[in-house]
């Protein structure tokens, strides 16, 4: 340990201490010889207590008397010494002083602080407070800075542990520790730990959603349909939408089962022809073993979207909306139909030669090819709608993905996966299975393997080592 003592000379070998310093070394310091850390104490002292001495005549009384052939005001350092001890002499050499020497015994009250450390003693590295040292203070032998606690590195855990107690979140933990505590790079510490808390990541809010994606685009009518159940007034609507036209269709079923939307879709096949590609939810008649052999038995590639993630079947979810709003407002004059089955028809007719916001063709005259004829009259003759389609989904796609991101995972990696059957936890740890597309993954829980969106899915944080920055040591003048 360096230690130092300013006191004033009032004759008569009377000194009285007006100032009392001390540091402990580093681990660098700890290697230097005996003469370099007497001579690093004697710089030290000048240097802690230069705006006492400097433009003053005054004396060095060290204990070590190589020192004085060292750094004695009328000697020069020898050529032939460490650069180190060079340099120091240049520092001393700014300062009217002169060198004497005395026994320990004489001047014990230098030497009684390096009595001072137990063998617990934690270094204080005080250039971390550099910047803040002037709201530094003393209040019941504690250290505050303004009214907080200042904490030592060994007990920051501790005190994180405090802090969240019962699982506050960021912005209160860091509310709770501006009254009470502080530390070099605390409100870092209180981020990191909160994101690493399993207990709190089990709990947190819905995910972020993935970036707003479409499915390809389809080259003809009824390449790609989209299917789904909706309920209204007590009935049952199967409703098929054909991704190129925007054509939707609806029956009225009294059974939701596979064999009654077996037989819808035989009906809407006969009409138009055999889709490439189905698209539809995990609806138990949709994934039973008589659909799934349908579809192989017609060549069809059957889709399921991922459960509880009705977005990934926009199309579908997008047709059950506009049939649903169509039959509320005629609701108001519903007496003018002689039943539930004109209304749908009636809707049907209206909306499939309406121009659609998207193609800018109605739904017909997309798949005819010539505008039917109704009350209006006839419609625009068909022209190529790709680029006005591409051009609508890119206005689309700039304005909702402006503020969001799509975290893409490995097979392997550790994530949380979203409770969606109603548990008292919102988060199950899982891990990726296999990667169906880059927006669904097959993911295995503690429960089970199931196919998750993107959507339901974040990363699982993992609490990382913060470092605080330094800034460089300084010396107070």
């Amino acid at each position: 340990m360096l230690r130092t003592v300013l006191g004033h000379d009032y004759g008569d070998d009377v000194i009285r201490p007006i100032h009392f310093a001390s540091k402990t070394l580093s681990s660098a310091e700890r290697n230097y010889s005996q003469v370099q850390k007497e001579a690093l104490a004697v710089i030290y002292g000048v240097q802690y207590f230069s705006k006492y001495l400097t433009g003053r005549k005054f004396t060095l009384i060290t204990d070590n008397k190589a020192l004085v052939t060292l750094f004695g005001e009328d000697k020069a350092v020898p050529m032939l010494s460490l650069a180190r001890l060079q340099r120091w002499s240049l520092i001393l050499s700014n300062f009217d002083y002169s060198l004497k020497y005395k026994k320990g015994t004489q001047i014990p009250v230098a030497d009684a602080l390096s009595r001072l450390p137990l063998s617990n003693d934690k270094t204080f590295d005080d250039t971390v407070y550099y910047l803040g040292f002037k709201e530094l203070g003393l209040t019941a032998n504690t250290i505050i800075n303004t009214n907080r606690i200042i904490i030592s590195d060994d007990l920051k855990e501790q005190i994180l542990k405090l802090l969240h107690d019962e699982h506050p979140g960021i912005v209160r933990m860091k509310a709770l520790a501006r009254s009470y505590v502080w530390f070099p790079g605390i409100d870092k510490e209180i981020e990191n730990y909160v994101k690493s808390c399993s207990a709190c990541q089990a709990q947190s809010n819905n995910a972020q959603e993935s970036l707003l994606t479409y499915w390809p685009q389809t080259s003809y009518p009824f390449q790609r349909i989209h299917i789904d159940y909706a309920e209204y007034d007590k009935k049952n609507l199967f409703i098929i939408c054909d991704a190129f036209s925007k054509w939707i269709e609806v029956e009225v079923v009294s059974s939701t089962d596979s064999k009654s939307t077996i037989q819808c879709l035989e009906r809407f096949f006969s009409n138009f022809g055999f889709p490439e590609t189905c698209v539809s939810d995990n609806g138990p008649q949709l994934v039973s073993k008589e659909m799934v052999d349908f579809m192989e038995n017609n060549s069809i590639t059957m889709v399921n979207s991922p459960p509880y993630h009705p977005k990934s079947n926009g199309a579908a979810e997008r047709a059950v909306q506009v049939v649903k709003r169509h039959l509320e407002k005629q609701e108001g004059e519903k007496e003018k139909y002689s039943s539930f089955k004109q209304r749908v028809t009636s809707l049907l007719h209206v909306y499939r030669n309406t121009p659609h916001s998207v193609t800018g063709k109605s739904p017909a005259e997309m798949i005819f090819k010539f505008t039917p004829k109704i009350k209006l009259g006839k419609l625009k003759q068909v022209d190529p709608v790709k680029d006005k389609v591409t051009k609508y989904q890119e206005y689309q796609r700039k304005h909702v993905n402006q503020n969001r991101s799509i975290n893409y995972y490995q097979v392997n990696e550790k994530v949380w996966v979203r409770s969606v059957r109603g548990e008292k936890v919102k988060w199950f740890p899982g891990h990726i299975v296999k990667i169906m597309s880059p927006y669904t993954y097959t993911v295995e829980t503690e429960h089970q393997s199931r196919l998750v969106h993107a959507d339901h899915l974040k990363k699982f944080e993992v609490r990382k080592s913060t470092r605080v920055s330094r800034p460089p040591p300084r010396f107070s003048f």
